[in-house]
C-alpha cells in the first residue's frame, strides 16, 4: 500500500507511553502503514513537521459539541487543536428522549435552525452524524439525568421500583446499541434529585456490559470527600467502573481537602475501581 501522505521530521509520541522520537509517518487513505525513516515516496504529499510534535488525535473526554457539529460538522476550533474524537453525555444527552421528557426539559437554550436536540434514542443521534459526515469520531454516554426524566420529568422525588426498572431497562438497550456508560451531574438538577440506590441500579446494568459510571461529583465544596466516597462505593458494590468529570474543589476554604481526594482516587484505582 503505497502512502498519499508523508510527514517527515516530526517528534512522534505514538500514544502508547514510549519517550518521543524523531520520525517520519507514511499515511495511505485513512490507514498509517509505516513509522520510521521513510524515502522518498513519488506522487505523495510530503509534510514538514521539523519542530513539531506528531501524535494520534487528541480524544476530548467531555464535549458539549453536540449541537454545533450539526451545524458545522467539521468542527474546526477543536480540529485545529488536535482533537479527533468528541464524547458527549455529560448528565444530559441528545437522546433517550421519550416518555415524560420534552424537549423544553433539556435546558439547552436556544436551538438554531437547523440543529436538532432531541432523538427517540442515543443511538439514532450518533448515526444522524455519521450518515450526515463528521469529521470526528463520536461516542457518547447516557445522560443519567435524560434516564430518570423519561419516567419522572422533572420531579425532584425518588423513582419508584417500575420507574427504575423501566430506566434501566432503557439504559440496557441503549448500552446494546454502543453507548459507553452513563453520566451523570449530581451538582445539578434534575441529577441532584438522584440517591445513590438510584445511581447504583444503573451502575448494575454498567457491570453487566463492562461499561462506566462517569460522574459530575454531588459537590466540590463542603461535601467534596463524601462525593467521591459515594461514587467509589457505588463503583465498589456493583462492579461498574467509576470516573470523575472534574477533579475539582471550590472555595479556598476547601482547598485543603485536595491532597485526602487524590488518596481516595489512587486508593480506589489500586482496587480497580
Amino acid at each position: 500500500m503505497l502512502p498519499t501522505i508523508v510527514v517527515r521530521d516530526g517528534t512522534v509520541l505514538d500514544g502508547r507511553g514510549s519517550p518521543p522520537r524523531k520520525a517520519d509517518v507514511a499515511i495511505s487513505g485513512d490507514t498509517i502503514v509505516e513509522v520510521g525513516t521513510i524515502g522518498a515516496v513519488p506522487g505523495a504529499i510530503d509534510i514538514d513537521a521539523r519542530g513539531c510534535m506528531v501524535a494520534p488525535g487528541f480524544v476530548n473526554v467531555l464535549s458539549h459539541s453536540y449541537l454545533t457539529l450539526q451545524q458545522d460538522p467539521r468542527g474546526l476550533s477543536d480540529l485545529y487543536q488536535g482533537v479527533t474524537t468528541q464524547v458527549f453525555g455529560e448528565g444530559v444527552s441528545l437522546g433517550p428522549v421519550t416518555g415524560s421528557m420534552t424537549p423544553a426539559m433539556l435546558g439547552l437554550g436556544a436551538i438554531p435552525t437547523g440543529v436538532q436536540s432531541h432523538w427517540p434514542r442515543l443511538h439514532d443521534f450518533l448515526e444522524s452524524l455519521e450518515t450526515n459526515g463528521v469529521g470526528f469520531n463520536v461516542a457518547s454516554f447516557v445522560g443519567a439525568a435524560n434516564l430518570r426524566m423519561v419516567v419522572a420529568g422533572v420531579d425532584n422525588r425518588l423513582l419508584s421500583e417500575q420507574e427504575l426498572a423501566e430506566a434501566c431497562a432503557l439504559l440496557d438497550e441503549e448500552l446494546e446499541n454502543g453507548a459507553l456508560g452513563v453520566g451523570s451531574a449530581l451538582i445539578y438538577p434534575p441529577g441532584s434529585y438522584a440517591d445513590s440506590g438510584e445511581l447504583r441500579a444503573f451502575s448494575q446494568v454498567l457491570a453487566r456490559h463492562d461499561a462506566v459510571h462517569i460522574c459530575h461529583l454531588r459537590s466540590e465544596g463542603q461535601r467534596f470527600l463524601e462525593s467521591i466516597e459515594e461514587l467509589v462505593d457505588i463503583a465498589r458494590t456493583t462492579g461498574a467502573r467509576g470516573e470523575i468529570y472534574h477533579l475539582k474543589v471550590a472555595g479556598k476554604s476547601h482547598w485543603h481537602k485536595m491532597s485526602e481526594a487524590l488518596q481516595l482516587v489512587e486508593s480506589a484505582r489500586e482496587d480497580g475501581v
